[in-house]
């Protein structure tokens, strides 16, 4: 009887455990971060209910002209829901970094406020504001520019 308590008592801790962990997914997105900067990419979120982190990869085009590639990190907390409710509002920071065509680097910090749905068991659509501040650094050794940065993100992401 004692061995049928504890394995009963292991269990219930083990599947408390498991609602408690923190949950890892993917998404795809399309971005604008400035009016002249589009991009198309992919993401990774590792989310445990009171933050999460989430790390991303694009390809960038800057008015079309040219072809580059973009990395950027973000942390998210949230202001209303969790991860298992239908809807939830997110606020934070991010940094990102783009290459574009061996001419321009971009380094651009920023705010930024995440909206969340869930459309299916597995699968939520979000939309994300930002307001940042674009460094453009050419590659030549020129003098760089700076500018204020506001930008608009959707997506889906695959739980």
């Amino acid at each position: 009887m004692n061995k049928l308590l504890m394995c009963g008592g292991l269990l219930a801790l083990t599947c408390g455990v498991a609602q408690a962990a923190p949950s890892t997914y993917v998404g795809v997105r399309l971005s604008v971060d400035t009016p002249l900067d589009f991009g198309v990419g992919v993401q990774a979120t590792y989310d445990v209910g009171s933050y999460a982190l989430r790390a991303g990869a694009d390809v960038r085009s800057l008015v079309g002209y040219t072809l580059g590639y973009g990395a950027d990190a973000s942390v998210l907390f949230p202001l209303s829901g969790t991860p298992n409710t239908t809807s939830r509002i997110q606020a934070g920071a991010g940094l990102g970094l783009e290459r574009h065509s061996g001419v321009l680097t971009v380094l651009r910090p920023h705010l930024l406020l995440n909206g969340e749905v869930r459309l299916a068991r597995s699968v939520t659509a979000f939309a994300e504001g930002s307001l940042g501040y674009s460094f453009l650094r050419p590659s030549g050794g020129g003098e760089g520019l700076g500018l204020f940065s506001p930008g608009l993100r959707v997506g889906l992401n695959f739980r």
